[in-house]
């Protein structure tokens, strides 16, 4: 090996271990608030510091750094001002990042990824091993975290939905159960696009109690069915399933119980849709595999799957694959239908 060549890969090397330390001050920058701050007009560091509570040479530093990342920009007059990524992190930008980035990078979960070795040695989840108790159980008791964790989880949902509905065509279909909806953001979006449709939201009596919250749902209210339940046991009767990052959350077990049960209610023939990442082969960047590695450090279980594991576990609950569909996210819609 030259030692250009050695020095190129040291580089990339060194790019990488410098992603952590950017995406912790992604998170600070955003915890403070200086994208909404900086809505207006640029500001100087020490104007960011008054407006934000916070010390002035070090929001400096902060800016300085992430601004080599494209978020944020320094002015010639020492300003810092917005660009188009930071303006994602704006409270009252549509489908705002604000709160992912709370939540994928708060305190619980930067903890939680220092057990990563531990993870790898045992295959038990670095959040169990670091907290002592699974993430849903920490996330009951300290409902502060709670709060942070259901806004992020809002945020994104606000953009897959759109995703979804923005990629497969519902016209034709009576009425489609979003199985594990949530409050309805993905249904509501999917009825607000399809007038004709008509919808049944099922998930557990206590999540479907605050059903629109974080949405307007009240002009689908009337074409669609509210249901508490448990998807391992039943799910109603539809023309149409879709599961919208359900799957990914449970093991291959777990994933068969509830695809079997979806496939008890359906008939021959009917529809079954899943929203998932699909860890694709080879070598290129895939978000798919790093969200794998989240939900092997946050849970219990929970994975992301390629197609072939996909059909895989669809085939033994009775569902054939017919194809995968793109979306403008980071996930697929994988259409199967019942045999």
């Amino acid at each position: 090996m030259s030692s250009a060549d050695q020095a190129t890969l040291t580089k990339r090397l060194l790019d990488t271990l410098m992603g952590a330390p950017v995406a912790h001050a992604l998170y600070v920058a955003t915890k403070f608030g200086f994208a909404d701050h900086l809505a207006s007009e640029p500001k100087t560091s020490t104007e960011l510091a008054r407006l934000s509570n916070a010390h002035a040479s070090s929001v400096l530093r902060l800016l300085r750094a992430l601004a080599g990342s494209g978020l944020f920009v320094e002015l010639d007059d020492g300003r810092f001002a917005n660009t188009p990524l930071s303006e994602l992190l704006r409270t009252d930008t549509p489908n705002s990042m604000r709160n992912n980035v709370l939540f994928l990078h708060h305190d619980i979960m930067s903890s939680a990824w220092t057990k990563l070795g531990d993870t790898i040695g045992t295959g038990k989840p670095s959040f169990d091993l670091y907290y002592g108790e699974e993430l849903w159980q920490y996330l009951w008791k300290h409902p502060e975290v709670g709060a942070v964790f259901d806004a992020g989880m809002t945020s994104l949902s606000t953009m897959y939905a759109n995703a979804v509905a923005n990629a497969y065509d519902f016209e034709g279909i009576g009425t489609v159960c979003d199985v594990g909806g949530g409050r309805g953001i993905l249904l509501g979006t999917i009825l607000t696009k399809y007038p004709r449709l008509r919808g049944i939201l099922f998930d557990q009596p206590q999540v479907v109690a605050s059903v629109g919250e974080g949405h307007d749902w009240a002009p689908v209210k009337e074409r669609c069915q509210v249901v508490g339940g448990n998807f391992f046991e039943s799910v109603p009767e539809a023309d149409a399933y879709v599961l919208k990052s359900v799957i990914h959350d449970w093991s291959d077990e777990d994933a068969v119980r509830i695809l079997k049960t979806v496939h008890k209610a359906a008939k021959p023939g009917q529809t079954l849709l899943l929203f998932e990442a699909i860890v694709q082969p080879g070598n290129e960047p895939d978000d798919g595999k790093i969200l794998d590695l989240f939900m092997m450090v946050m849970t219990s279980g929970g994975r992301e799957r390629t197609e072939k594991e996909f059909a895989t576990i669809l085939n033994a609950a009775g569902f054939d694959l017919v194809r995968v569909i793109p979306t403008q996210s980071n996930k697929s819609i994988l259409e199967s239908r019942r045999r």
